[in-house]
């Protein structure tokens, strides 16, 4: 009996270790389906983290790639526009070279013109002066030039009147000269004001030029205007 009791407890403690162990497999298994279902969930969101991370470097290089070429579209217009400004500088330029020179060309014909009227008025005077002394020669009586010289009326207003045309043409041309002079000194000041806007504009147009230079990675020289 003793025996049977023995081995009747021996079996019912194997039992319940059988029953520990099978219980202790089931929590393991709970927990192993756990861990899988839980390393599933970290590797999906590996995946979608990867994923994420590819179109956000997709996106970046686009974005980069679309400020460069928009860099570069900025550097080459304000490269234009610094070529045209430095273009019309120089015929600007090359105008009031031009218009400095005709300046000198028609002061020296001023000059002609004025020499030439002071001799006209010079000889004017002393036409008018021979006049006046012949015709008050022949209106003395008795004076020893009386008789030797003899002038028609007609003939001393004809000769005033030349007198007065020569007077009149230099003082015409004259006049000539002098509004050609000013119509270049206008053209002058209108063409060195040009140079100074142009002047102006081209600082702006470097300063534009510069700016996109410094931001744009692809780096050129400026251009002198």
């Amino acid at each position: 009996m003793d025996v049977v009791r023995l081995l009747t407890s021996e079996l019912k403690e194997a039992t319940k270790t059988l029953e520990d162990i099978a219980e202790e497999k089931n929590s393991l298994k709970k927990l192993m389906f756990s861990l899988r279902k839980y390393l599933k969930q970290v590797q999906k969101e590996q995946g979608e983290v990867k994923k994420n991370k590819h179109a956000a470097e997709a996106l970046a290089a686009n974005l980069i790639s679309a400020k460069i070429q928009k860099l570069q579209l900025e550097t080459e217009g304000a490269r234009r526009e610094a070529e045209e400004m430095k273009r019309k500088a120089q015929e600007l330029k090359q105008e009031a070279e031009r218009a400095r020179a005709m300046v000198e060309e028609v002061e020296k014909k001023l000059e002609l013109v004025l020499v030439e009227a002071k001799d006209a008025k010079t000889a004017k005077q002393r036409v008018v002066k021979e006049i006046n002394i012949l015709s008050e020669v022949g209106r003395v009586p008795n004076s020893k030039f009386n008789g030797m010289i003899k002038m028609s009326n007609e003939d001393f207003e004809a000769m005033k009147t030349k007198a007065k045309e020569c007077e009149d043409l230099v003082e015409k041309k004259e006049a000539i000269v002098m509004a050609e002079l000013q119509q270049i000194y206008a053209r002058k000041i209108e063409v060195d004001r040009k140079r100074q806007a142009n002047s102006e504009v081209n600082d702006l147009v470097g300063e534009d030029v510069r700016r996109v230079g410094y931001t744009n990675p692809f780096l050129f020289e400026i251009p002198e205007v």
